[in-house]
């Protein structure tokens, strides 16, 4: 029995192949950096504790802790115990659990890489199924050798979860829609309910997958419209409970918490419905390759020539339009870190220029030539600054110092710090934050007490004021006055035991009780 390997077959193993090498080659290369310290002791605490004595920080995104936790329960023979019983897991406790997680990089990191190289598969599936073999496996190529997306796929960090969770919905939900089997809408549900779990914008797309499942109930009849109003609700409905059960379960059926943690970044950090569509458009041109607009403003334009006789292919490229648009909302920071899940999005509706049934014949070998020459372009950018891929930011920055210094301007001071009631014996951490935000971290015998969160409320004169909000409710102000420089200046006065810059954070420890 012979067996044929046709050319496409070869290409795709070989893809698959190179970005498995690009996105699992020593993984442990690099320190920790930015958010990884905390997501992994969260991933831990969650696996361990299953779940809830942990911090809302830790309560918001589980989807993609709790991967990254159980890699590394599974793969390590530490007593996690520390870590375990900390009753509070949040940006204060960096510089002690960097030493607990030490040596745990590769194991932390690897389910981010599984997910990287899944989506690709995933995503070559999905587009194989839209507009051929072809387009498959040039938008794998496009997707797996993006240098913003290896670089989330090669550390502990929640996108590249959301990613995969998205490509998964979305193809399962182009599989119902292409066939109307009950079971693929379920899986795609369920899935959605995950994109939610990883980071709680995921749940803009549930509203818009049930919009879009509508058309499943729409047929035409004698050039005019037949709604079947049962399969539409029932199509919704199935979206909707199925979604929210997977939310329950990973909840714990309480559903306050998705709100609570909404409260908490409302104040801590200014979370909610923004409109950052045009910023994460305009580092999505300034992070991918120029070239890829041309692929995408050609399929889009051939989509619209074909408006009028659109079929199901081309009707999802435009639900994906439509996910981009609204991904633009619910957001808290206008950054590529926050939008690179949504971005994707753009590899998968480049592949229409490729489709088997493209009738501008003329122009194939153009667009095939464009698609190399930014694959080629990716390699070599990844090449070049491999293995030390974490953030976009590495890409940018080549010297230490330039690295300390944007990891400065850009420290994520979603949780700002914890401001103890009785300041007797104990270290104040204050963290260089430029993001209109300054905490005060406060340790006492290593274990970090739950106490308070100081906001910045930015006026229009120079010396902003600050509120000290008491626990996690963020109701009751405990303390308010002063302006931000008095408040540095008073720290200016005490000594401080040391001070480090770690993985682009700069830390200054303070003894105030010599104040």
């Amino acid at each position: 029995m012979k067996i044929k390997i046709d050319k496409f077959t070869l290409i795709f193993f070989a893809v698959l192949i190179v970005s498995s090498f690009i996105r699992l080659s020593n993984l442990d290369s690099v320190g920790y950096t930015t958010d990884e310290p905390v997501i992994i002791t969260a991933g831990i605490k969650h696996f361990l504790n299953n779940p809830y004595s942990v911090s809302l920080y830790d309560m918001a995104t589980p989807g993609g802790q709790w991967p990254i936790g159980l890699s590394i329960v599974l793969l390590s023979n530490r007593d996690f115990s520390p870590i375990r019983n900390y009753p509070q897991m949040d940006y204060a406790s960096i510089d002690v659990n960097r030493d607990l997680i030490k040596g745990l990089e590769f194991a932390a990191r690897l389910p981010s890489a599984l997910a990287g190289i899944i989506s690709g598969v995933v995503i070559y599936f999905l587009v194989k199924n839209m507009y051929g073999k072809k387009a498959g496996l040039i938008s794998f190529a496009l997707f797996s050798f993006n240098p913003l997306i290896i670089d989330y796929s090669r550390v502990a960090l929640l996108e590249i979860f959301q990613i995969l969770y998205t490509v998964l919905a979305l193809l399962f939900f182009y599989l119902w829609l292409e066939k109307k089997k009950l079971q693929d809408l379920v899986i795609s549900s369920v899935f959605l309910g995950l994109i939610a779990a990883a980071k709680l914008n995921g749940l803009v797309l549930i509203p818009l997958f049930a919009a879009f499942s509508t058309i499943a109930g729409i047929k035409m009849l004698k050039k005019e419209l037949s709604f079947d109003v049962v399969v539409i609700l029932k199509n919704i409905l199935i979206i909707a409970g199925v979604s929210a059960l997977t939310l329950g379960i990973i909840f714990g059926f309480d559903f306050s918490v998705p709100y609570k943690v909404y409260q908490y970044y409302n104040l801590a950090g200014g979370a909610g419905i923004h409109f950052v569509l045009f910023e994460l458009l305009y580092d999505s041109l300034f992070f991918n390759n120029p070239l890829l607009w041309i692929l995408v403003a050609s399929s889009l334009y051939m989509i619209y020539k074909e408006i009028k006789n659109i079929k199901l292919n081309d009707a999802f490229s435009v639900f994906l339009l439509v996910l981009l648009l609204f991904s633009g909302f619910f957001e808290a920071h206008e950054s590529i870190k926050r939008g690179i899940q949504y971005s994707m999005l753009f590899f998968i509706i480049a592949g229409r220029v490729f489709s088997d049934n493209n009738k501008i014949k003329y122009a194939s070998k153009f667009w095939l030539i464009i698609s190399l020459v930014i694959i080629i372009s990716d390699l070599a950018l990844t090449a070049y600054y491999f293995p030390n891929m974490g953030l976009a930011k590495n890409v940018l920055c080549t010297s230490q110092e330039c690295q300390d210094g944007h990891n400065l301007r850009n420290f994520d001071s979603r949780i700002v710090g914890e401001y103890l009631n009785s300041l007797n014996g104990v270290n104040v951490y204050d963290p260089v934050g430029t993001t209109g935000l300054i905490g005060f971290y406060v340790n006492n015998n290593v274990n970090y007490i739950n106490a308070g969160i100081a906001k910045l409320m930015l006026g229009t004169n120079t010396c902003p004021s600050f509120e000290i909000l008491k626990n996690s409710s963020i109701t009751h102000v405990i303390g308010s006055g002063e302006c931000v420089s008095s408040i540095n200046n008073s720290l200016a006065r005490c000594p401080y035991n040391s001070i480090s810059v770690k993985n682009y954070e700069m830390t200054k420890v303070y003894d105030i009780r010599s104040c």
